[in-house]
């Protein structure tokens, strides 16, 4: 098997955690689960502790975390949530058959299969929009033009409605704004690019900005809210039931086994959001599993062992 392309952030976890506490102590404000992030850091993942290594992205300054290492720290989060960290030596990730996650506790181990409850297309869009921003980057290193554009200030392209379900064209959006900035001279607010040239970002609704300030390291294309609320319970039913039909693969020996479910912040303020988890959970069962365990964003975790 080919080994793992793992993309490090600059600095440990626990750094940037130590960074962002204290931009956020010197606006008077604080980690509501602070004590939870300190234990979670302290858990070692794969003979490092959590807090003293870097986390691993999908690629070199992207936003998402690399999927196998996004598994092992929900599952690291989720133990200390539900207090089953203690006396745990090692988290460490793994291949089938084994399920995603191994924690070793000495005299007994603990299996646990990691799934993300959000919505597909979204997250697809917004990848894609992430990748035409890297590509605009590479773009730039090679283009005096787009270069001097970028270093001499901020360059936003707002896009106001993401054809989410058709799927975003990163490669016709990447072109668009590239010969869009080409047009950029001086400060711009609200412009609107024209449907005839730039057809991708006008059906995006997109308006453009750009200010001249000192260099500003940033992503030019950016889009909200593209997660959907009606999306969350289809969601659940179907990553619930994939991962009903995956247990009966894993090794028998791997006893007792866990499904976390880790749900997307981006359903974090729908409003009946335990209410339809609970009956999901309740109408599909444990199937297979000796305790399902649904991460909810800013809440307690949602837990149903098995029967």
């Amino acid at each position: 098997m080919a080994p793992r392309r793992e993309h490090p952030t600059g600095g440990t976890i626990g750094d940037i955690h130590r960074t962002f506490g204290e931009a956020i102590a010197r606006l008077g404000m604080s980690f509501a689960d602070e004590p939870a992030e300190l234990a979670m850091q302290q858990l070692t993942f794969e003979g490092i502790p959590f807090g003293q290594r870097p986390a691993l992205l999908r690629r070199d300054g992207s936003k998402f975390y690399e999927k196998s290492y996004l598994e092992a720290s929900a599952v690291a989060r989720a133990l200390v949530a539900m207090n089953a960290h203690v006396g745990a030596i090692n988290v460490r990730r793994a291949q089938p058959p084994q399920p995603d996650v191994v924690v070793d506790y000495g005299d007994r181990q603990l299996f646990v299969e990691q799934a993300m409850i959000l919505d597909a297309a979204a997250m697809e869009a917004d990848v894609a929009i992430e990748d035409a921003n890297f590509a605009l980057r590479d773009a730039a290193a090679g283009d005096p033009q787009l270069r001097a554009l970028f270093a001499g200030g901020v360059f936003t392209v707002r896009l106001q409605s993401v054809d989410v379900a058709g799927g975003v064209d990163k490669r016709a959006l990447a072109n668009e704004t590239l010969a869009l900035a080409a047009t950029i001279s001086g400060d711009v607010s609200l412009l609107r690019p024209d449907a005839h040239a730039y057809p991708v970002l006008a059906a995006s609704g997109a308006l453009v900005f750009y200010r001249s300030c000192a260099a500003v390291t940033t992503a030019p294309i950016e889009a909200h809210d593209l997660d959907r609320w009606t999306e969350y319970e289809p969601a659940l039913q179907r990553v619930l039931s994939q991962k009903h039909a995956a247990v009966a693969g894993y090794d028998p020996a791997c006893r007792p086994i866990w499904l976390v479910l880790s749900v997307s912040s981006g359903f974090e303020l729908m409003p009946n959001l335990v209410e339809v988890t609970k009956q999901v959970i309740g109408d599909l069962g444990s199937a297979g599993f000796d305790r399902v365990a649904v991460q909810l964003p800013r809440r307690a975790p949602l837990v149903v062992d098995g029967v």
